[in-house]
């Protein structure tokens, strides 16, 4: 997901899942969380867990978790760390505090959505993020669009060669 927010991805996967669809890889962006602006070495990560503080998740079960398998090839083929992330639906009244009291590593709109509706669905699937910004208690840093943009397509790329040795 590339910010649709939590209700377009439940009725994305609905529509995959009635397609028959039984795997998914989905690729996004995602705000760094932290107590400092600084920039780190961390250009991405591979989200296995969600914080729910949207409603979508919940109206499908609250399951919050990544499939544990997608989510060990996508840590071992990216090389990213796997992380906790807070899903919200109004980023811009984000508690950076609360967010980060939670124990996530970043901020998103779409994971707990992802998770609660391919549990559902029956679907198995995982996710990738990019670092799009970071932000703090105090502040939000964007980073380079033009870095973003081709960080989220080089991730998109890898993650469609991943999945096709899944078919």
């Amino acid at each position: 997901p590339l910010g649709p927010g939590p209700a377009v991805t439940a009725i994305t996967l609905e529509m995959l899942a009635a397609l028959g669809v039984s795997a998914v890889i989905a690729v996004g962006i995602a705000s760094r969380l932290g107590h400092e602006a600084e920039p780190r070495d961390e250009c991405g990560f591979v989200i296995d867990s969600a914080v729910a503080n949207e409603s979508v998740a919940h109206s499908y079960g609250g399951h919050l978790r990544a499939d544990p398998e997608i989510t060990n090839l996508l840590r071992n083929e990216l090389g990213y760390t796997t992380v906790a992330t807070f899903s919200t639906s109004t980023p811009f009244r984000l508690d950076a505090e609360a967010a980060l009291a939670s124990g996530a590593t970043t901020v998103e709109m779409e994971a707990a959505a992802l998770f609660s509706v391919s549990r559902e669905m029956a679907m198995a699937v995982g996710l990738a993020v990019v670092i799009s910004d970071t932000t703090t208690p105090e502040s939000w840093q964007p980073a380079d669009s033009t870095e973003v943009r081709d960080r989220a397509l080089a991730l998109g790329a890898r993650c469609r060669s991943i999945a096709e040795t899944m078919l």
